[in-house]
């Protein structure tokens, strides 16, 4: 019984939701999307890793948050840079004049991680960013 009632508790603490949020799982990754937000774009990359895209909702709502990962431990250093480089490419061919950061050692969400932090400004607006890139039970996922 005793060992009952801690699987219930387990169960419960670690099933609980907000109303209106929405849990995305897959291969083993799970995280939680916010209500007010929404799925844009879902890639999966042939089995090799997933790509999944959110954005805030709303006419005065600014926000995206992309999650890719890979089935494999990769050079974080490689992947954190390489993502800069694309970030970069793209606000720089919609006139955003982005700055990115170098590549430094943070901890996120209590894991070792890289993380690089940007700025950048749209039609008059400053806007910033950050890509955090950590290993997870055998895949390299960058936020």
């Amino acid at each position: 019984m005793k060992y009952l009632f801690r699987f219930v508790t387990v169960f419960l603490l670690l099933s609980f939701v907000a109303p209106g949020e929405k849990v995305f799982k897959k291969d083993g990754v799970s995280f939680v999307i916010p209500d007010e937000c929404k799925v844009t774009e879902e890639e999966d990359f042939e089995g090799e890793g997933y790509c999944l895209s959110c954005e805030k909702e709303g006419d005065n709502s600014s926000g995206l948050v992309t999650v890719t990962w890979n089935n494999d431990s990769l050079n974080l250093e490689a992947i954190i840079n390489e993502y800069g480089t694309e970030l970069k490419k793209n606000f720089t061919a919609q006139g955003a004049d982005p700055k990115m950061g170098a590549a430094k050692a943070i901890t996120f969400n209590g894991r070792k991680a890289l993380g690089m932090d940007y700025t950048m400004s749209q039609m008059g607006v400053p806007h910033e960013g950050h890509i955090y890139s950590f290993y997870c039970k055998g895949k390299t996922i960058t936020r």
